[in-house]
């Protein structure tokens, strides 16, 4: 590991610019990387009944979004507003 340099030896910079590197300062390289994590599985999202229900008596358009929100059920005022999930790939939803 490398000393930083001192106030006394590093001349004084201009406002914005770094001071250049002296011949014999020390590089020293980055720590490595960690490895990525490997890819979560997640079980698909279910709707509750109860929350199906509540989007049936509903009188706005109300949707329900997953974890990484994704369109998992709407009410009809949201599928005429926003146009029906239901033909357009659940990929895309």
């Amino acid at each position: 590991m490398c000393a930083p340099p001192t106030r006394s030896s590093m001349p004084s910079p201009a406002p914005s610019t770094f001071p250049p590197r002296s011949p014999g300062t020390c590089t020293a390289s980055p720590p490595p990387r960690t490895p990525a994590r490997p890819a979560r599985r997640y079980p698909p999202e279910q709707v509750p009944e109860t929350t199906l229900r509540l989007l049936r008596t509903m009188t706005s358009p109300a949707l329900v979004v997953g974890r990484f929100l994704d369109v998992l059920a709407w009410n009809q005022l949201a599928g005429a507003l926003l146009g029906e999930f239901t033909q357009s790939p659940q990929a895309e939803r």
